[in-house]
């Protein structure tokens, strides 16, 4: 074979290489989870002195991800929350911002991501949720 062929083949071959996806899910947040647990801490809610308005984000937050519920993250950024739909974007490393596909209020979690487990934060819930 001439060099050019070769060449030419190696070339091919990286470019084929490099656009087929080598690499892994550049989001690992994506595909189906189920919240395993939620925790309330109260005691840290009264030294906090938390107001009504907190309250109800927390008491909406435990209504949507209740124990066992379905949560599926897609591609496209949006979500299926319990049968929601739902908008979600990194806001950077640790910090998860969700919002009602219908446009309703943003709520923003602090996030950790860690393999197959998902700990979401809001005021004082603590939300863990396991890759399906």
């Amino acid at each position: 074979m001439s060099k050019k062929i070769v060449l030419l083949l190696v070339v091919l071959t990286l470019f084929t290489a490099i656009f087929t996806g080598c690499g892994s899910d550049s989001n690992p947040i994506v595909g189906k989870w189920t919240v395993d647990t939620v925790n309330e801490d109260i005691e840290q809610a009264k030294k906090d002195q938390v107001n009504v308005g907190n309250i109800m984000i927390v008491k909406v937050v435990q209504m949507l991800f209740n124990q066992g519920a379905e949560v599926e993250f897609l591609k496209d950024s949006t979500a299926n929350i319990n049968g929601i739909g739902m908008k979600y974007q990194w806001v950077d490393e640790t910090h998860l911002e969700i919002t009602p596909s219908n446009g309703g209020n943003t709520l923003i979690y602090e996030a950790n991501l860690s393999g197959d487990e998902l700990t979401l934060k809001i005021q004082y819930l603590t939300l863990t949720l396991k890759k399906k």
